[in-house]
């Protein structure tokens, strides 16, 4: 489609309006504000192509939502909610009752959406098809912790995303460590933690976007060259959300640096490959690590990830040459094409 086809075209944008949480660390809802400035940037850059944008920001109650959508369907909606209410629990939730308005959106159906909010499910799903994931173990809440022996581990809540409740001291090195982690993503969070052996190399990104079969844009890579010493080389949720900050100044958003032809073919065909097994669409980013012996392990597959012009997904569409309008008319332009479901 050209920009000029948008014109008098409705676009309603489907957000959380609380930047809050139910659950997690009050700092958490920082991801949502950021979410919020993505939004006011959509609605500008659609108005200024002459579409007609239709706010759909989720506040307390969802009916008064979902009733204008049944009532005055636009023709896509730009899906830019990932806690409804809230809760992260409830993503896959919105797509379902898009799907039987029969109204089109962006990314990631229901059941892709469910999957790659539960890491542990994932992580099967690519080691059963022979994609390397670190080794893992799940420690569900009042549940003792499992035998585990390999060092450095890494632990997460098991079903969260935007980084939230990795901080520093998310890295640990024993038992002692590892438990005092667990116990406390176990209080936060109310769901299992994910215990994950460290892969300390390189940090890399995939970025893929449009499809079938999606386009796999130039590849990105931390640069933690700033990062104190005394701190993980890691993204966490400070890095992420807390401009300007000592972890955000130690985590930059780079184009990846030489990569020997066969980890570059590896990255290229373990992310068309993650798509293709959680079944992802319009958007996608995938994470990697690279270990001693630069092989590359998925850390994480991340259908609708962060859409803000500062992050990866929009680095990498702009080391491709496109502008950030251009990325946001691709994914509008995908859901137009494949239509409701």
């Amino acid at each position: 489609m050209r920009r000029t086809d948008w014109r008098g075209r409705t676009v309603g944008i489907l957000y959380n309006a609380r930047a809050a949480l139910v659950r997690g660390f009050a700092r958490d809802a920082l991801s949502e504000a950021d979410t919020l400035r993505t939004v006011a940037l959509a609605r500008r850059s659609l108005r200024a192509l002459g579409a007609r944008v239709v706010d759909l920001g989720l506040g307390r109650d969802a009916r008064a939502v979902l009733g204008r959508l049944a009532r005055r369907p636009p023709d896509v909606v730009l899906n830019l909610c990932d806690a409804p209410l809230g809760d992260v629990a409830l993503e896959p939730h919105l797509p379902a009752a898009l799907e039987l308005l029969g109204v089109p959106y962006t990314g990631a159906g229901p059941a892709a959406l469910e999957l790659c909010r539960h890491k542990p499910a994932v992580k099967e799903r690519l080691r059963a098809a022979g994609i390397p994931t670190p080794a893992w173990t799940v420690v569900p809440p009042h549940q003792p912790l499992p035998a585990w022996n390999v060092w450095p581990a890494i632990v997460k809540p098991a079903a969260e995303d935007a980084s939230c409740g990795i901080d520093r001291g998310s890295v640990v090195r024993d038992q002692r460590a590892l438990r005092a982690r667990v116990e406390r993503l176990h209080r936060r969070y109310r769901e299992p933690a994910l215990v994950e052996r460290f892969v300390g190399g390189r940090e890399l990104n995939v970025a893929l976007v449009g499809g079938p079969p999606p386009r796999v844009l130039p590849y990105g890579e931390i640069d933690f060259s700033a990062m104190p010493a005394d701190r993980p080389r890691i993204v966490t949720f400070d890095a992420k959300w807390r401009a300007g900050g000592t972890e955000d100044r130690g985590t930059r958003s780079v184009a990846a640096g030489p990569l020997p032809p066969a980890v570059r073919r590896a990255l290229r065909d373990h992310a068309l490959a993650a798509w293709r097994i959680t079944g992802v669409r319009d958007y996608a980013r995938v994470d990697f690590r690279l270990d001693e012996r630069h092989r590359p392990f998925v850390l994480e597959v991340n259908p609708n990830p962060d859409l803000s012009p500062d992050a990866g997904l929009a680095r990498a569409w702009e080391r491709a040459g496109g502008d950030w309008t251009g990325l946001l008319l691709a994914i509008l332009e995908g859901a137009l094409r494949r239509g409701p479901r």
